[in-house]
């Protein structure tokens, strides 16, 4: 067992992944003998929970070309109508 004061431990982390397995079983109706699974399951989740949550912290990259600008399109529609 881990050391309470063990600074690799993200107590908060290890929290939630529980509380997540804990839910996901009461959800199925608390199956006996199959905790890895919902253990497994649920720190899967918070994984690419912690990781939308790491992209959405960043900042949107910056509009490099004029793609998305109305000049660019208004003549990328008159290529086409003519």
């Amino acid at each position: 067992m881990p050391e309470a004061d063990d600074p690799w431990i993200d107590k908060d982390f290890e929290a939630q992944v529980r509380d997540t397995a804990y839910f996901l079983w009461e959800n199925d109706g608390r199956p006996h003998g199959r905790e890895k699974e919902y253990w497994f399951t649920a720190l899967d989740r918070c994984l690419r929970q912690r990781e939308a949550d790491a992209l959405l912290q960043k900042e949107p990259p910056q509009d490099q070309g004029q793609s998305g600008s109305a000049e660019g399109r208004d003549t990328h529609l008159s290529r086409k109508q003519a």
